[in-house]
């Protein structure tokens, strides 16, 4: 008797009727998975750029603002009456997400701190029903989980 090779139709039925039902349970998740990846992503750059930011005022001993015009987020240094862009970064195009604030500018003074800043800033990033923040503290830390406004 000879060994059979391959697979019955049957058999093949019954592995393309369980890969169907797996991507109908999961085909309409992934929408809201991906949106919150995006949101997760735009957050982690905008904390990144702030850091960034904070850490290019104190090693160049120099004033650096952080811009928001719309979803795009911009480091400039200040010296004197010039301004030079250090950094920027389109959130809507890059990630698919709408970034607002509390402040559309906020500046590193020379020792990491925002300047003249007494209050607690929020950037929100959203994308549909997903949203997400990053808070930058009176004293210009940066916190990536949740902050009270």
């Amino acid at each position: 008797m000879k060994g059979r090779r391959g697979f019955t139709l049957i058999e093949m039925l019954i592995v393309i009727t369980i890969v169907g039902v797996l991507l109908a349970v999961l085909v309409p998740r992934y929408g809201k998975i991906a949106a919150g990846m995006n949101v997760h992503s735009a957050k982690q750059e905008i904390a990144s750029m702030l850091t960034q930011a904070r850490a290019t005022a104190v090693q160049s001993d120099r004033t650096v603002q952080v811009i928001r015009t719309s979803n795009v987020i911009s480091l400039y240094t200040i010296n004197g009456a010039n301004r030079t862009v250090v950094s920027q970064q389109d959130m809507g195009a890059q990630f698919g997400v709408t970034v607002s604030d509390t402040k559309d500018t906020v500046a590193y003074d020379s020792r990491g701190q925002i300047a003249g800043n007494t209050v607690t800033l929020k950037y929100v990033v959203t994308n549909g029903t997903t949203r997400d923040s990053v808070c930058v503290m009176a004293l210009g830390t940066i916190s990536r989980s949740g902050c009270a406004l």
